[in-house]
């Protein structure tokens, strides 16, 4: 099953990480279920500002895609 809801882009930060603002144009990171399980919402985390390391690089070249699931 798939998440109707569309978090929007997760890739790519510059290279070296040190770009200023984000500049994520496409999609590479997804979640992938299997079995009994419903997913609720998607949400794209580490795009924000204030997630910069203090040096002022992004924690990685991509943000991470997070899914909450209900079980039965």
């Amino acid at each position: 099953m798939m998440v109707t809801d569309d978090p929007g882009p997760t890739c790519c930060h510059a290279d070296d990480l040190l770009n200023e603002t984000p500049r994520l144009a496409g999609r590479i990171d997804v979640i992938v279920d299997r079995g009994n399980v419903t997913p609720i919402s998607t949400h794209v985390v580490s795009d924000k500002l204030e997630d910069l390391t203090s040096s002022g690089l992004w924690p990685s070249d991509h943000d991470r895609v997070v899914t909450t699931f209900s079980l039965p």
